[in-house]
């Protein structure tokens, strides 16, 4: 394991955030700084602790990458979401979603039935952004009911216009 050095206070932060986030207060976090600097390495950490890591805490991990051409709206969201769905902590929340928000469940094509497959032929998958941003709202706002939700978006400078209205929609909910 990586030694983890001089980013106590830090670590003691998202602790406090996430405390707070789970009395039910809303928290928005970015830790920012310049390449190198252990950003990542700090958020394993958070990740790794056994206040992240017990039953009432589900982490929703994705990735934003670098491309050159146009971006899948929602791409860093849509791995998160189906990282966990295909877990088996996340097979509860398959039928809330299926419920609250059908056009994220018609995404992620690894939850998809045979059956359910089929209608998929000939649908674009820029589906209406303002009913997924609803949609998405709605979902996890449905899981943090049962539990804490946590959603860690690696590297969001390089992320969609989609995603960033996502995370600024949820940042100014009651």
């Amino acid at each position: 394991p990586a030694r983890f050095v001089g980013r106590e206070t830090e670590l003691n932060q998202l602790h406090e955030d996430l405390r707070r986030a789970r009395q039910g207060v809303r928290q928005l976090v970015f830790i920012t700084g310049e390449a190198g600097i252990g950003k990542t390495t700090l958020v394993d950490e958070f990740l790794r602790s056994p206040r992240v890591r017990d039953d009432g805490v589900s982490v929703f991990q994705g990735q934003c990458v670098p491309l050159q051409g146009p971006r899948e709206p929602y791409m860093p969201l849509l791995e998160a979401l189906e990282r966990v769905l295909r877990s088996p902590e996340g097979a509860p929340l398959v039928p809330l979603l299926q419920r609250v928000a059908p056009c994220w469940y018609l995404q992620m094509p690894s939850l998809l039935s045979e059956g359910e497959r089929l209608p998929l032929q000939g649908e674009t998958p820029s589906r209406q952004r303002e009913r997924m941003l609803r949609e998405i709202n709605t979902f996890l706002e449905g899981v943090s009911d049962q539990r804490t939700v946590v959603l860690v978006l690696e590297d969001l400078h390089w992320t969609d216009t989609a995603t960033t209205d996502v995370l600024s929609s949820l940042a100014q909910r009651p």
